[in-house]
């Protein structure tokens, strides 16, 4: 599946299902702060688009949808330090790192700029788990691929529940599973000094801007059916999930009841709601039609099964803003 950089994940539009995540910006390349901007919107941008579509694509459950930000607010969720090949600076030297406890973090990595390279080594900073080497492009995309991981981690109730010893020790089970099952990382794993940490999606990206989701998706089933045979996941019932929807207070309320949603079978499905009014009357009618309701009006809403979202006419709704879209597992 190519991403578009340009593409925004407009399903994050509607949900407040997401969690933050930090970078440190220890590189003189990010001095700029159009620069930073620029290079935190690439990586948002692609992360949730690939959310977005692996929510469509898997059954049961929902990733929460990522924010990455340049700033630190909680210790814990600090990942990724974007370092250069001269800075000699270790964890210590780093102001904001000022009281930072690495304890309550499960795995850091550091982002070294280089040339064309993309390689993944270990570090000689005990409390780094890895570093890469690769350039600023690359660094996007590593990005990418180490918080789609933990977006994928958190999808599971059962490991989402961990405590942050059992959370360290799935990492390094997940490392163990990358080798032992030879899967071919796009980064170049340095040998003589092997990284700690392994995001799946190392294995599932083809270039630059492509990751194979479908892949991405089988490795984790196969990792979690290998670690976790007899794990249950459990989703919160719809009612629960429908008060992620950022515009809960404008929805009637019979769809937080929960007679409403023992009439659906279990599977996934879409909240549909008309999210604003297009200029054509044309294209009024063309959505009222798909909704059911005799006048076009804001606010209608329609439920479907989740993989109308490839429909390419709802598709091109829910692009252009029309239509907004908030995906509701039933168990």
């Amino acid at each position: 599946m190519n991403i578009n950089y340009g593409e925004r994940a407009l399903l994050l539009n509607y949900s407040t299902c997401y969690i933050e995540r930090f970078i440190i910006l220890d590189n003189p390349k990010f001095k700029d702060e159009e620069t930073v901007n620029s290079f935190i919107a690439s990586i948002n941008k692609t992360l949730n688009r690939c959310i977005q579509e692996l929510n469509i694509k898997i059954e049961g459950r929902t990733l929460p949808f990522m924010k990455v930000k340049k700033i630190i607010k909680e210790q814990d969720k600090i990942r990724i330090i974007i370092s250069s090949l001269d800075s000699n600076n270790l964890l210590r030297d780093l102001d904001e790192l000022d009281d930072f406890d690495i304890k309550k973090t499960s795995f850091l990595i550091k982002f070294i700029k280089l040339g064309p390279q993309r390689i993944i080594t270990g570090s000689k900073e005990r409390d780094i788990n890895a570093e890469m080497l690769m350039d600023l492009e690359s660094q996007v995309a590593a990005a990418v691929d180490i918080f789609l991981d933990i977006a994928m981690f958190h999808s599971y109730s059962f490991l989402d529940n961990m405590d942050l010893s059992a959370k360290k020790q799935f990492n390094k089970s997940k490392y163990e599973y990358f080798l032992n099952h030879n899967l071919n990382s796009y980064y170049r794993i340095e040998e003589n000094s092997s990284p700690k940490f392994l995001s799946l999606a190392f294995a599932a990206r083809t270039d630059i801007k492509k990751i194979n989701l479908d892949k991405y998706v089988q490795l984790w089933n196969d990792l979690i059916e290998e670690l976790y045979p007899s794990a249950i996941h459990a989703m919160p019932t719809p009612m629960e999930q429908i008060k992620k929807h950022r515009d809960l207070e404008m929805i009637d309320k019979r769809y937080s009841n929960e007679r409403f949603w023992k009439k659906y079978s279990k599977g996934d499905y879409l909240l549909l709601r008309i999210n604003r009014a297009p200029r054509m009357n044309k294209r009024k009618q063309q959505i009222a039609d798909y909704f059911g309701i005799p006048k076009f009006h804001l606010g209608a809403i329609k439920i479907v099964p989740c993989h109308e979202y490839f429909n390419p006419f709802i598709k091109k709704q829910i692009d252009e803003h029309y239509v907004s879209a908030f995906k509701i597992v039933v168990t």
